[in-house]
């Protein structure tokens, strides 16, 4: 499958500190790629590299199969992009902000309008386009950067923190988008520190700690790397865990132990034989947090 983004040992250092060291990945076209890790782990370092704004201290890229630096320009139209929150003119109203955009991209001033109110209306700001970008909330300010992101149409998408700020209807309101955008063949490249969010929309993760890159793989094939956990629900519950095994542990009226599926029937019938009364016998599957943990381990990334 084509790759539209390829990292190859990027290598950055902010004064004493490498905010990315060694770091290598590939995105293929059409997938969502989720780039996640905590606050400071070097995504937003990563991807400014990416899309021109610094250059690396070692390593190479390609974007959109351009691979020099000096060359992105011939690429960027082909992107939509939303890093740290872009700026804006705080007294102009988002429609004027956008104009701007557009006018500096070299689109002409008949067609920008449309590609404005359609962006604009996506991010639900329809109703506040007059309104000056400096009486916006934290938000409404996110939305606006998507809605920058979003004009016009791109093939790839670069959407960094895209739901910092918002409530939960709005960052649903971002799944939404993202999974269209997929649905139409487009790749998505999002980086995040919310799990949860992540593990409902992408097809592909990375995982960054330290400025290094942990693991990377489709979603479903990382899953498949780790047991499945079984939780029984049964009485008396001492004895239910006691033939579960020693490495069974309770939480709450229910037995949890790692297993694997194929061992589930025998295992039931053996409960059943023991008098053991069964009220649920269930698979919990590896959660997207569950794998980071078991990869980056607990605690803050702070350096």
């Amino acid at each position: 499958m084509t790759s539209v983004i390829e990292v190859d040992g990027l290598t950055k250092r902010l004064g004493a500190q490498r905010a990315v060291d060694g770091v290598s990945f590939s995105v293929s076209q059409g997938s969502v790629f989720g780039f996640l890790g905590p606050n400071g782990a070097g995504k937003t370092t990563t991807i400014r590299i990416i899309v021109g704004l610094i250059y690396p201290d070692a390593g190479s890229f390609s974007l959109l199969g351009e691979h020099k630096s000096s060359r992105l320009h011939r690429v960027l139209p082909r992107v939509g992009s939303f890093i740290e929150g872009p700026g804006y003119v705080p007294y102009l109203s988002a429609r004027q902000n956008l104009d701007r955009f557009l006018a500096a991209e070299g689109v002409h001033r008949r067609g920008r309008a449309p590609l404005i109110a359609n962006a604009l209306e996506a991010v639900g700001l329809e109703m506040v386009m007059d309104k000056p970008v400096g009486r916006y909330s934290l938000g409404m300010r996110q939305r606006l950067g998507l809605a920058q992101a979003l004009l016009g149409d791109r093939d790839l998408y670069i959407l960094d923190e895209p739901t910092n700020g918002l409530d939960p209807s709005g960052m649903r309101e971002v799944r939404r988008l993202i999974g269209e955008l997929a649905s139409l063949g487009k790749t998505v490249f999002i980086s995040t520190h919310l799990l949860s969010e992540a593990e409902q929309i992408c097809s592909h993760v990375a995982f960054m700690s330290q400025g290094r890159l942990i693991k990377t793989g489709e979603l479903g094939e990382l899953r498949s790397g780790y047991p499945q956990r079984l939780r029984v629900v049964g009485s008396p519950i001492g004895r239910l865990r006691a033939l579960m095994g020693p490495s069974a542990r309770s939480e709450g009226s229910s037995v949890l132990v790692d297993c694997d599926p194929k061992d589930g029937p025998q295992l039931l019938k053996s409960l059943l034989a023991d008098g053991i009364e069964v009220s649920e016998f269930s698979w919990i599957t590896p959660s997207l947090e569950d794998i980071f943990i078991a990869e980056v381990g607990e605690g803050f990334d702070v350096r």
